[in-house]
């Protein structure tokens, strides 16, 4: 028998089985991810074997049939899969002498205890027309996006959208290449309907307009789907003004 427990932010098997065995048999638990339609591991940490995705999580166990597995919480052993959400492991009890073997092949539900699977989130909707406005008149600097279409019936069943979130930073050096310090950074959740938010520039420390924002759309399970976030300095004096935004990014800010 197998039933999934919930350990802070990861999940375990609680094993026991029957046994006639003597008192004082030693057994070994040996859990193997195994690829699925709904949960397939795409990388391999062992070059020469690819095939093999992660090393199985073991645990032994003397006078006892029953066992939770990962029985170290203190870190995973070397390549050892921890146990996911929504996936199939199959499952090996055996005597220490080889001798006896029990095999069963258990999934793992999509929620243990209120931790869920985020096993969907590419099917999030994305955060489409993005833009960032630093409005000197005002001092304020202006977020708006828009939500993108997406198909509701790729999300499980008791899924729904629940918010935007949005972080910002202000940095206070024009080299600092990801543009913001942790120390000047605003948080806020919005609801899902919203397309827009002012922030006063006051609030953030520092003087330079360098800004990083990041914009993300979070559901009920508290899995999210970020955009690209916005890197970019700018400096506004009088009518002169600069603005500098690295290529790969999606977002654009200006000052107006």
């Amino acid at each position: 028998m197998v039933t999934p427990v919930r350990s802070g932010q990861q999940v375990k098997l609680h094993v026991w089985w029957n046994s006639t065995l003597p008192v004082g048999t030693g057994y070994v638990v040996t859990a193997t991810h195994v690829d699925s339609e709904k949960c397939t591991l795409k990388d391999s940490p062992f070059q020469n074997n690819k095939h093999i995705k992660c090393a199985p999580v073991v645990a032994s166990t003397e006078n006892s049939t029953e066992v939770i597995i990962p029985s170290d919480d203190s870190g995973y052993v070397k390549h050892e899969c921890p146990i996911q959400l929504h996936c199939t492991y199959s499952l090996v009890v055996e005597t220490m002498s080889l001798s006896d073997t029990i095999t069963d092949l258990i999934q793992v539900p999509d929620c243990v205890d209120g931790l869920c699977s985020c096993h969907y989130e590419e099917h999030l909707p994305t955060l489409v027309n993005t833009s960032a406005v630093i409005n000197k008149a005002r001092n304020q600097l202006i977020v708006s996006w828009t939500l993108g279409a997406f198909n509701e019936t790729d999300l499980p069943d008791n899924v729904t959208l629940q918010a935007i979130y949005i972080g910002v930073r202000r940095g206070t050096n024009n080299d600092l290449g990801w543009g913001g310090q942790h120390s000047s950074m605003k948080e806020l959740t919005l609801p899902i309907d919203t397309s827009m938010h002012s922030f006063d520039i006051k609030d953030f420390a520092g003087s330079k307009f360098i800004f990083v924002i990041q914009l993300k759309v979070i559901d009920t399970r508290h899995c999210e789907r970020a955009a690209a976030p916005l890197r970019g300095n700018m400096f506004c004096e009088n009518i002169v003004w600069l603005a500098y935004v690295t290529s790969y990014l999606s977002f654009l800010v200006v000052c107006i």
